[in-house]
C-alpha cells in the first residue's frame, strides 16, 4: 500500500522506512546515489540523548582529523577518527607509520581515541592500529540468537574479516606483546568506530574512559537492489574476543562527562586515563 503510488525510485521512502522500523534497525539504510532516503529512528537511548546535532555534523564532515602524539615522553596518544571509503592500504599506512613513529620516539604505553569516530571505513582503522588491539581473535559478528557469522582476527599484524584481508602491510612495529592501553569513548562514537571499541574488549591491561557510546552496534551488509538504489540492512551485532555481544552500546569502566576541548588540562577523560597508565601494573 504504501508504495502502490510510487513512480519514481524516490517515492519508495515511505515503504523502505516501513520496512525498517518493522525490522527495528536503526542502523540500516536505503541510499539512493549515496544518499539516504529512508532510515529509522526509535526513541533515542539516555546516551543518545546526550548528543549535541552540531557536534555530531561536524565529527561526520571529519572536523577532527587522525592524530599521533607522545605524552610524557612514554604515553602514545592516537586519536582515530571515522574514515571514509577509498584507498584502504594509503590510509592503512599513514596509521600505522603514524603509529610506529610514536613507538620509535619511545611510548610503551597508549591511548587510543574514538571519542571522535562517527563511523564509516572499518578496514583501514582495523589494520592502522592492529598491534595496538593485539594477535588472534578480536571480535565476532554474531545474529541476535548469539551464532557466531563472521570472526574477526589479527595475524601478524593484518587485519582479516573472515579469511579476507584488505591490506598487506609488512611493517610491525612495537617491540612489547600487549601493551597497556587505555581507550576514551563517548556518545559520538558509532558503528565502525564501536567496532573498533570492541576489539578492545577483553584484551588484558585495557581499560575504557568516558561515556556509553552511540549504540549503532551491528553489522550491515550492502546490496545493490537495481540502478543506483542500495540496501544497507543489519545483519548482525558486534561481540567480544571472550563472546560478550553488545545488543546496545559499549560502555565504559570510568563513566566520565566528554566535554570537546583542545586543551589536555582540560580534558577530564584524558586526564583519567593518562593517570591510571601512569600506575603500575594493570
Amino acid at each position: 500500500m504504501r508504495a502502490k503510488d510510487a513512480r519514481r525510485v524516490e517515492d519508495l521512502a515511505p515503504a523502505l522506512n516501513y520496512l525498517l522500523s518493522r525490522l527495528e534497525d536503526t542502523h540500516g539504510r536505503f541510499l539512493l546515489n549515496g544518499k539516504p532516503i529512508a532510515y529509522y529512528f526509535d526513541e533515542p537511548t539516555e546516551n543518545q540523548k546526550k548528543i549535541d546535532l552540531n557536534v555530531w555534523a561536524s565529527i561526520q564532515s571529519r572536523s577532527y582529523p587522525f592524530k599521533a602524539e607522545l605524552f610524557e615522553g612514554h604515553l602514545g596518544y592516537i586519536r582515530l577518527p571515522g574514515m571514509p571509503m577509498g584507498d584502504n592500504l594509503q590510509m592503512s599506512k599513514e596509521i600505522r607509520n603514524a603509529v610506529c613513529q610514536v613507538a620509535d620516539r619511545g611510548a610503551k604505553k597508549w591511548i587510543v581515541d574514538l571519542r571522535y569516530n562517527g563511523g564509516g571505513n572499518m578496514y583501514p582503522m582495523m589494520q592502522g592500529i592492529a598491534e595496538l588491539i593485539g594477535n588472534g581473535v578480536i571480535g565476532y559478528v554474531v545474529d541476535r540468537n548469539g551464532r557466531k557469522l563472521s570472526t574477526w582476527s589479527i595475524r601478524e599484524s593484518d587485519f582479516y574479516y573472515d579469511e579476507y584481508r584488505a591490506v598487506d602491510l609488512d611493517r610491525g612495529c612495537l617491540s612489547a606483546d600487549d601493551p597497556k592501553v587505555a581507550v576514551l569513548i563517548s556518545q559520538y562514537t558509532a558503528s565502525s568506530g564501536e567496532a573498533v571499541a570492541v576489539t578492545f574488549k577483553g584484551r588484558p591491561k585495557t581499560r575504557f574512559f568516558g561515556l556509553d557510546t552511540a549504540g549503532l552496534v551491528t553489522v550491515t551488509d550492502w546490496t545493490q537492489l537495481g540502478g543506483d538504489l542500495i540496501a544497507s540492512i543489519s545483519i548482525g551485532y558486534y561481540s567480544d574476543r571472550k563472546s560478550t555481544v553488545y545488543q546496545s552500546y559499549i560502555s565504559p569502566d570510568n563513566k566520565i562527562d566528554f566535554q570537546i576541548t583542545n586543551d589536555p588540562e582540560k580534558d577530564e577523560i584524558l586526564k583519567a586515563a593518562i593517570e591510571w597508565l601512569r600506575q603500575k601494573g594493570q
